[in-house]
């Protein structure tokens, strides 16, 4: 598994912003239940072998909306609150 290359804590307020490389489903979840979440932690996703991308997620809870889910390493940036 590679190693996400953030470095935050469980449980820390971050702000998540999307990048060039954002898919719509990520535009979408940052555009909808962000921009300000808490991290619960890095995993590693597995996308079928037809879908790019498989790659690290980080695993984030909204403080707006209260919606739990994933959002691509290589799709966001995150900075600290």
């Amino acid at each position: 598994m590679k190693k996400s290359p953030f470095k935050f804590d469980k449980g820390q307020r971050v702000k998540i912003v999307t990048n060039e490389r954002s898919s719509p489903r990520t535009l979408n979840r940052v555009r909808t239940h962000g921009p300000d979440f808490v991290l619960f932690k890095t995993v590693n996703a597995y996308l079928p072998p037809l879908e790019p991308g498989s790659d690290d997620c980080v695993v984030v809870g909204s403080l707006a909306t209260g919606w739990d889910g994933w959002l691509p390493n290589n799709e966001i940036e995150i900075y600290r609150e």
